[in-house]
């Protein structure tokens, strides 16, 4: 059983009227709803549950006729009522479910009488909730229950003032549009206040517009479709063209369509919704005209001729030549204004209102433009004639040329020689590969040309050539002279003059002449100029007292040198006897390569005169520089000391003058040098025993390559170093026995020098054996050293590490006294090494095991507290534990 509804029924008793203390008497329990139909009475007095109506509940009490009695409710809820009558009925709704005792008291003049009723109001049992989908115009909305709970009724309210009582109901809107539906479900306890609403969408289908009725040209196409060619729906929307034969897309919203026959479409268009909406449209194809035309390709000036050749054309025709002129006759002419090629295109037209047109080039061909140029020649020179005519388009294949003195040529640019000046007009006719013809008649001088002619005379070189102009003109002037020397050298005078600088025996002068008319003429001579001979000769500086050779390399390019005469600078003078230089003291031979001793430094200038077969004579001057000997001097900084013994050499060499030292050649006995000051040169003893005694060399160079040497003998000695070494026993030792026995193992000592490494120091001189006792008592590392010494005061020096290992001793007082006073304040391990332990870790316990102290630093000790230091620890017995490592 669902929604039990308990119901308890109490009788109160009262002895008299005005008690007020009352007993309840459980009369009855739990009955069912909705059918109540239980009743109680009391002296007559009953009170009964009729039907329930969800939170509401109807009683009604009956008192069995005492109609004039007073009537007391309680409802159980804090709410109570007063009323009278015999047979009362009271309907009283809870705000809330639960529990509930009604009781009624009938106050009646004959006594007091009172019974009870408890019911339950049982919370809702139930949750509105529905769903319905979305759907396009003329398509029923779906609308599904999904409540939960005990139902008995459903209401849906459509919102379009629709409504049903089915739990699932399909529902057709009549218009497209948002709807709110409710839906009210009712439980089976009688509540029916349970609402659920939604908004309802019903889409509107798209309209689709495929178009009005349509023409197109076979052949052309066109673009097909309303604009636009959907409304409505929700965007964005899908087209459906069919047939998609001939369509350039069947998925586009206007496609182009290009039939060939007359065509019906169709247009199905879906929303994003899915709602759909469809058209269609006829598209008619009419024949179109076959545009055709020819035309002629005349010479510029004169008209083409248009043809129409067109099938299927009977409306109109429509010309554009290319240039911006256009016709509408049939068969036009046209005169272009300029040759070339045009496009001329045709457009036709039938009946139907369809076009074809067709394009071609139309040539213009163009007239030869013909030009040339020759400038004007003289006599003796032909007329170049440069053709510079042209054409715009094509080529220029035959020519024709009239030269006026009866002569012609075919050529594109010929020349040609005239025998007698004079003016000629000259015609030039030029004709295309196409037969356009034109020409052009100009006129040309030719001159008279002058004779050209000189004097002149044969010379020497540097001697001055002379020339005279003789050229002679029929008429006009000659205004201009050009001179070839033929050594380089121009002219433009009538008549110059040159000094040769090269001999030749065969100088051709040339001479060009211009008249005021640019005719040109020349003439050449031969000129003889003869050779002066080039002295030279070579020598080598050299130094005071050294000879120098003098060698000539004098030249001539043409005969001999015969004869030379030196002047060495010095004083002295050689040279042939009948030479030609006044004052020179000439002595009787030949002279070509002479040497001469110099006996003191100087710079001195040579001079050699030579003179040709032919009596020409030249000079040259040369230097030579007598260079001046260096004095080589050295010393060295210690000629003795102990090896390896160091020294350093210092130059004191001099030479006078403005000379250097420019080179250094050492020969220091055990390397070389060409340092000047050779430094950090080391020698070595020859033994143990035996010093090492060195000779040194030093030659010396100059500026000028002058040389001196020399040697001094035993300068440097080297003495021996002696060795130092020693023995230590024991090593490694440890600091309980540091007793060392040291033995001197030197050699070629005399004194030695000790150093413990302790703070001790020795000085022996014949001891062997020594024993040193190291006082520290931690471990440490000693480097001992040792310094001997030759009678020479020559050290070596010897080191030895003593390893003192780390072994110790531990002692542990049994007893301290931690009273403040300085002394046994802190107890702690004492010992010998222990210090330098690697790990370290002390702990005190009490009696009773606990830790009372615990330190790792070996140089804290216990103060004899406890509890962390914060009291000192009662006279009693403790244990220490030590961990060393």
């Amino acid at each position: 059983m669902k929604n039990v509804i308990g119901i308890s029924h109490y009788s109160i008793g009262l002895p008299s009227a005005a008690a007020s203390i009352f007993t309840i008497i459980t009369l009855a329990s739990t009955i069912l709803f909705p059918k109540l139909s239980y009743g109680n009475e009391c002296n007559g007095v009953s009170l009964d549950v009729q039907f329930r109506d969800c939170f509401c509940i109807e009683y009604r009490a009956n008192h069995n006729g005492h109609c004039y009695c007073t009537v007391y409710w309680d409802f159980g809820d804090g709410n109570t009522l007063v009323n009278t009558g015999c047979d009362i009925t009271q309907i009283h709704c809870y705000a809330n479910p639960g529990t509930y005792t009604t009781t009624v008291y009938v106050d009646c003049p004959g006594g007091d009488c009172g019974t009870g009723v408890t019911v339950f109001i049982p919370p809702p049992n139930l949750n509105s909730a529905f769903t319905s989908d979305t759907v396009c115009e003329g398509f029923c909305t779906q609308f599904t229950d999904q409540s939960t709970g005990d139902f008995s009724d459903w209401t849906w309210d459509f919102g379009d003032g629709n409504a049903s009582t089915q739990q699932n109901p399909c529902h057709l809107y009549a218009n497209p549009g948002t709807y709110v539906a409710v839906l009210t479900v009712t439980d089976t306890n009688l509540c029916d206040d349970y609402d659920t609403s939604m908004v309802v969408h019903v889409w509107a289908n798209p309209v689709a517009d495929a178009g009005t009725y349509a023409k197109v040209c076979a052949g052309s196409s066109t673009i097909i479709g309303g604009s636009p060619s959907v409304t409505g729906g929700i965007p964005p929307w899908t087209y459906d063209w069919t047939p998609t034969t001939n369509l350039n897309c069947s998925n586009c919203a206007n496609p182009t369509a290009t039939p060939t026959v007359t065509s019906s479409y169709s247009l199905l268009v879906t929303d994003s919704a899915g709602c759909i909406g469809t058209d269609n449209m006829v598209l008619v194809v009419n024949p179109a005209p076959s545009a055709i035309f020819s035309v002629d390709t005349p010479c510029f000036g004169v008209a083409n001729n248009f043809t129409d050749q067109s099938v299927g054309a009977n409306g109109t025709w429509f010309w554009t030549f290319g240039d911006g002129d256009t016709s509408t006759v049939q068969n036009p002419s046209h005169l272009y204004a300029a040759d070339g090629s045009y496009y001329a295109f045709l457009l036709v037209s039938s009946d139907s209102g369809c076009t074809d047109t067709i394009g071609q080039d139309v040539i213009v061909h163009p007239l030869p433009q013909v030009n040339w140029v020759s400038p004007n020649v003289c006599k003796y020179d032909s007329a170049v004639f440069t053709n510079t005519s042209t054409i715009n388009t094509g080529s220029i294949f035959f020519w024709s040329w009239n030269f006026d003195d009866g002569n012609s040529s075919p050529l594109s640019g010929p020349s040609h020689l005239y025998s007698l000046p004079g003016t000629y007009n000259v015609t030039l006719v030029a004709t295309s590969d196409q037969n356009c013809v034109d020409s052009l008649t100009m006129p040309i001088d030719i001159h008279p040309v002058p004779i050209a002619n000189f004097t002149t005379a044969n010379e020497c070189q540097y001697d001055t050539a002379y020339f005279m102009d003789a050229s002679t003109l029929v008429t006009g002037n000659v205004v201009s002279w050009n001179w070839d020397l033929q050594d380089g050298a121009t002219s433009t005078l009538q008549n110059p003059s040159h000094l040769y600088s090269a001999p030749s025996n065969n100088y051709t002068i040339s001479l060009q002449v211009t008249s005021d008319s640019g005719c040109v003429h020349d003439t050449t001579h031969n000129l003889v100029i003869h050779p002066v001979p080039v002295a030279n000769f070579s020598t080598n500086d050299v130094c005071v007292y050294e000879t120098a050779m003098f060698l000539d390399s004098s030249t001539v390019s043409g005969g001999n040198i015969v004869d030379w005469g030196w002047d060495f600078g010095d004083g002295t003078v050689i040279g042939p006897d009948n030479g030609p230089i006044t004052g020179w003291p000439w002595t009787s031979g030949t002279f070509t390569d002479p040497d001469h001793k110099y006996n003191s430094y100087d710079t001195l200038v040579v001079q050699l005169t030579v003179i040709t077969d032919s009596g020409c004579v030249d000079s040259v001057y040369g230097g030579i520089m007598i260079h001046p000997q260096p004095e080589t001097f050295f010393v060295v900084d210690t000629p003795k000391g102990c090896e390896l013994h160091c020294v350093n050499f210092s130059d004191l060499t001099t030479i006078p003058g403005n000379y250097t030292i420019t080179d250094w050649n050492w020969d220091l006995d055990n390397t070389t040098s060409t340092l000047m000051n050779p430094s950090n040169i080391c020698y070595s003893a020859f033994g143990l025993y035996q010093p090492g005694i060195y000779d040194i060399t030093l030659i010396t160079t100059s500026s000028a390559g002058c040389l001196d040497t020399l040697n001094q003998a035993n300068m440097v000695t080297a003495w021996p170093v002696p060795i130092a070494s020693f023995t230590a026993d024991p090593n490694p030792a440890t600091i309980l026995y540091p007793y060392i026995t040291f033995e001197n193992t030197s050699q070629g000592g005399f004194e030695y020098l000790w150093d413990m490494d302790d703070g001790f120091t020795y000085e022996t001189f014949f001891d062997s054996l020594y024993t040193h006792i190291y006082s520290n008592v931690d471990t440490i590392d000693y480097l001992v050293q040792l310094i001997t010494i030759s009678n020479q005061g020559c050290r070596d020096t010897a080191y030895q590490e003593i390893v003192m290992l780390g072994d110790y001793t531990l002692h542990i007082p049994n007893a301290f006294s931690p009273n403040g006073d300085g002394y046994n304040d802190f107890f702690y391990p004492q010992g010998i090494g222990f210090r330098d332990l690697k790990e370290f870790e002390f702990y005190i316990y009490d009696r009773w095991g606990d830790m009372i102290f615990h330190t790792d630093d070996v140089n804290s000790g216990w103060d004899g507290k406890a509890n962390n230091g914060r009291k000192m620890a009662q006279q009693d017995v403790f244990v220490w534990l030590i961990i060393t490592t």
